[in-house]
């Protein structure tokens, strides 16, 4: 399976933390989340050969993990779709894709769920959501994001601002799979909306990922979840990260297994 993880951001929101290096590169435990995600990937089946990081800010501490990486040279100005795109050509029509956020941490046993769902797109979401999002915020529906899925299993929306609990059946995680019989027509897609957009105007280069994956399902692409149940962060701000330090065994810092735990005991 070919994987393209997006990691090209600076993380302005853990500075002082991001100054000299990219968010990815930002320790927990001892480790960049970068390196737990790739242990997790590789612990899943997926060969080191197949894995490329798309780098922007920072970029020579991700090149020194020796995998294969693409750069967004715009990534100051430009979001993740557009730092997909910069790796178009690691899209393997005769492969799955895999595509992750950089500033994710999972157990391996999330991408076997997301493996296992047949679908065009896959989307990873976690159903005990609310027990990470309160023990980040105290107000945590600000900070989440629609999920929504109909009755015949399909996500029907992804990423919008809720207005209550009920807009919610799960938390989008940041982890996608295309299915390879979909990749030629997903290049497709995104060059049709960058020519649509020299004619309106439309700010592509600055789409979100989420806004993508509406796009698609508007266009009739089936969407299906893969539902997990924790075992997963994800690190914004430098509050995030002293909170997991602290559910660290200090005898066992790089076993993240005490944080999820943790979390899902809460």
């Amino acid at each position: 399976m070919k994987t393209i993880i997006l990691a090209a951001g600076q993380g302005s929101r853990l500075r002082p933390l991001t100054d000299d290096r990219p968010k990815s590169m930002v320790a927990l435990g001892g480790k960049p989340l970068l390196v737990y995600q790739l242990e997790a990937m590789q612990a899943a089946g997926i060969a080191k050969s197949d894995i490329a990081i798309v780098t922007g800010y920072r970029k020579e501490h991700q090149e020194a993990l020796g995998y294969k990486t693409f750069v967004n040279p715009e990534y100051m100005t430009t979001n993740m779709v557009y730092s997909l795109f910069c790796a178009d050509e690691w899209m393997d029509e005769t492969q799955d894709l895999l595509i992750a956020y950089g500033d994710i941490v999972y157990d391996k046993g999330v991408l076997e769920t997301l493996f296992s769902v047949p679908g065009d797109v896959v989307l990873t979401a976690d159903t005990s959501w609310q027990k990470l999002w309160a023990a980040r915020a105290e107000d945590f529906l600000a900070d989440a994001e629609t999920f929504r899925i109909s009755e015949d299993g399909l996500v029907t929306e992804v990423g919008q601002r809720p207005q209550s609990l009920a807009d919610i059946d799960a938390q989008y995680m940041g982890l996608i799979k295309i299915s390879a019989d979909k990749i030629a027509e997903i290049k497709t897609v995104f060059a049709a909306a960058n020519a649509a957009a020299e004619k309106t105007g439309a700010d592509v280069d600055n789409m979100y990922m989420t806004d993508f994956l509406n796009d698609l399902i508007e266009a009739g692409w089936r969407v299906r979840p893969a539902l997990i149940s924790g075992h997963w962060i994800e690190v914004d701000t430098v509050g995030d990260l002293e909170l997991y330090q602290g559910m660290l065994d200090p005898a066992r810092p790089g076993d993240l297994s005490p944080l999820f735990h943790a979390i899902l005991a809460s």
